[in-house]
């Protein structure tokens, strides 16, 4: 099996994706990228990153960066890493200028911690790295079993690490940091994580939309599909049509004039503000939706819609809202666990 390392460019990079989208795409967005963004966001400049340093070197550089960003609690997070750079020296632009969600803290925790037992510092190792600038040394091992402790201490009883809705990708990465840690590792608690997940990820599996078998996984679980899907939820002045299209739920959103998230919706979901996130085609109608920091955007027929979790939203005019929905009506009007 070929070994990979994840060095402190590509972990700024995941972290970017942590990054709250926006909310409204408009149809032909790009993301740009130049020297410029890259020299401050990796805090250093393009010769520096272009030069000759061995593949040790970077390796160890990079498991610096991850030793010195941990939080407390031995968790990875795109929140929090910003308060662990070095105090009147932030880490870049990715940090000073975008609002970051936790929602991916248990893949990003999975991910450094891959790296460090790829780069073969286990829970079990008494290695000890010094980063050069603060003179502090880090105990590799401990490292490395702190942040497994984190994913064993949220993972629950199903072996999801995610309790409120798995994120297969979030899970799929930590469940191979557990793999990892078991093989490399005496301490059977990580066996034991790590059989969990894998019985959840094969839970999860989707069926064949041929009807023969099994199939792949998608954001959402099987039970999840198979518990929503063809039980279309209604509510005051709103529904949700939902199919299963290979493998997928799709959901056709109609919100009649009147409606608003927070008065027809939040009695049942139970939280202050629409957890889902939502990404699909606005066929008709006005809808204006506000994020929980206050931001609004207005979106109207032929808008590609990007909707992170925690917003409200509601039809502004006489004329009804349609939305098709690639990924968060299998929630729509239901009780958040």
């Amino acid at each position: 099996m070929s070994s990979f390392i994840l060095p402190r460019t590509s972990l700024l990079l995941a972290l970017a994706l942590a990054a709250q989208p926006s909310f409204v795409v408009i149809p032909g967005g790009e993301i740009e990228a130049d020297a410029a963004w890259l020299e401050t966001a990796t805090g250093a400049s393009t010769s520096a990153l272009q030069s000759k340093s061995t593949p040790k070197q970077a390796i160890r550089d990079g498991l610096l960066w991850l030793a010195h960003h941990q939080s407390t609690d031995g968790s990875w997070g795109a929140k929090s890493a910003r308060e662990r750079c070095t105090s009147g020296k932030p880490c870049g632009v990715v940090f000073d200028k975008h609002d970051f969600t936790n929602n991916y803290d248990e893949g990003l925790t999975g991910l450094a911690v891959l790296c460090f037992l790829r780069a073969g510092y286990g829970a079990d190792g008494k290695q000890e790295l010094l980063d050069p600038v603060t003179q502090h040394h880090y105990k590799a091992g401990e490292v490395v079993s702190a942040g497994l402790a984190w994913l064993k201490k949220v993972q629950n009883g199903a072996g999801s690490f995610q309790t409120d809705r798995p994120f297969m990708y979030n899970q799929d990465t930590a469940t191979l940091a557990m793999i990892e840690a078991a093989a490399s590792s005496k301490d059977e608690q990580w066996k034991n994580c790590a059989q969990l997940a894998i019985d959840m990820i094969q839970k999860a599996q989707r069926p064949s939309p041929s009807g023969a078998g099994l199939w792949g996984w998608r954001y959402a679980t099987r039970g999840e599909v198979e518990a929503k899907v063809g039980n279309p939820p209604k509510t005051d002045k709103g529904k949700v049509e939902l199919v299963n299209l290979a493998g997928a739920a799709i959901g056709r959103a109609t919100f009649e004039p009147g409606w608003k998230w927070s008065t027809c919706v939040k009695p049942i979901a139970k939280t202050n503000s629409c957890q889902a996130a939502h990404y699909g085609y606005q066929l008709s109608g006005t809808m204006t939706t506000r994020m929980d920091d206050g931001t609004e955007r207005t979106s109207k027929a032929g808008d590609v819609l990007n909707i992170p979790p925690g917003h409200d939203a509601w039809v502004v005019g006489n004329e009804p809202v349609v939305v098709v929905d690639f990924q968060g009506m299998v929630d729509y009007a239901k009780q958040r666990k």
